[in-house]
């Protein structure tokens, strides 16, 4: 498991910090805490972009 911080996370996906935090809020992406520490799983964020990412044609992936 190699776990990343929020800034490494929002850097990967293009996103600020407070998007982040909505997309925990809502649950679109698996977290851990650990008291006020919130890290994020780099294999589940690597899901989270391929199953957000568009193929050639523009249209979004579904599997």
């Amino acid at each position: 498991m190699n776990l990343l911080t929020s800034k490494e996370v929002s850097q990967m996906l293009g996103v600020s910090i407070r998007t982040l935090a909505n997309y925990k809020k809502m649950e679109k992406l698996p977290y851990y805490q650990f008291g006020r520490i919130v890290r994020y799983d780099l294999e589940d964020v690597l899901e989270h972009i391929e199953s957000h990412t568009q193929n050639r044609k523009g249209g979004m992936r579904y599997e």
